[in-house]
């Protein structure tokens, strides 16, 4: 689940007039020095941003996990990243271009709680910030460089989650001058996501609602994933059907326990896990329809909140999910 929002500390006298100079000297440095596009250019994708924003930036700061990605994946190295240790923890991604050296991405604090003296001191050309955690700062980041808060998750009827990563990615080779690149990138997913539909469709999955879940500790209960999560989203693309579809529009988890999934037999179980939890021996999880009838598939641990290259990974291990479930699908799909 996000994290919770800190309280931002107020800042003293001398702190603010350090910022002051920073936030000019970092105007002086970016002033004009690139051409820039409205934001509208990118109608429906930003919570706030800058009215007008670069198009060759160089100088990035990022604060999200997804977006730092999204810039190494692109080939463009931020100069300030938040938590640069979570993401090599979590993401690894070319997480040794953060590391050391004259071009690696300085720590800017942690995700929740930037620091906005480190960001300022950096000199950047765009800062790239996630509504969930970043739209309270939006007034302080915009006064250091043109900044864009991201709507990472979508509301119903603006797409799902793995549309709108895409539509951020290609947003983000726009404003730094990778828009053939990122685009290229696109398409390489889409065409992956198209072979592995139609592996799925052959395989009995057309419409099959399946349940992506997170097993908590022990594996007694389950966070579950909706569509506004890219590795919920998946589910739909590749012609299946998440079976809880659209959440709470502040929600995109919903906790569930053995005997909730023993309510839906139709589901079909995909479970972030390694299996070997006590609670699958459990009679209760024997008897579930999906066990019995082997509609059921173990996923390792995968980042599922990235951009371009996780998907990537995540595709893979989902299609193996559902090669190893195939005969029960096909069986199924076939009324035997």
């Amino acid at each position: 689940m996000p994290a919770k929002l800190l309280p931002t500390r107020p800042a003293s006298a001398g702190r603010r007039r350090c910022l002051r100079g920073l936030v000019a000297g970092a105007a002086v440095a970016t002033g004009m020095v690139s051409p820039r596009i409205p934001a509208q250019t990118y109608r429906g994708l930003f919570n706030r941003a800058s009215p007008d924003l670069p198009t060759r930036a160089s100088r990035v700061v990022s604060l999200e996990f997804l977006f730092t990605e999204s810039l190494l994946a692109l080939d463009v190295t931020p100069v300030g990243v938040a938590d640069p240790r979570g993401y090599a923890h979590w993401v690894k991604y070319r997480a040794d271009r953060l590391e050391g050296g004259e071009t690696a991405g300085v720590s800017v604090g942690t995700r929740e709680q930037p620091n906005l003296e480190a960001i300022a001191a950096l000199r950047p050309d765009l800062i790239v910030a996630y509504a969930y955690r970043h739209e309270r700062l939006f007034d302080a980041l915009v006064r250091i460089a043109p900044t864009v808060v991201f709507n990472v998750q979508p509301a119903p009827g603006e797409g799902d989650a793995l549309d709108r990563m895409l539509e951020i990615f290609r947003s983000i080779g726009g404003m730094t001058g990778r828009s053939a690149l990122a685009a290229q990138i696109v398409r390489d997913c889409q065409a992956r996501i198209a072979s592995a539909r139609a592996r799925a469709l052959q395989d009995g999955f057309r419409d099959a609602p399946i349940a992506l879940l997170n097993a908590n500790a022990g594996g007694g209960n389950f966070w579950a994933y909706d569509n506004k999560d890219m590795i919920g989203a998946l589910i739909g693309h590749l012609g299946a059907r998440n079976a809880l579809g659209w959440l709470d529009a502040r929600a995109s988890m919903v906790n569930l326990s053995l005997g909730d999934l023993a309510r839906h037999p139709e589901w079909s179980l995909m479970v972030v896990d390694n299996g070997a939890a006590p609670a699958y021996q459990l009679p209760v999880w024997r008897a579930l329809p999906a066990v019995r009838d082997g509609r059921v598939a173990f996923l390792p641990p995968s980042w599922g909140f990235g951009g371009p290259v996780s998907l990537d990974r995540i595709i893979g291990l989902v299609s193996s999910a559902f090669a190893s479930m195939a005969p029960a699908m096909r069986r199924r799909a076939a009324g035997v």
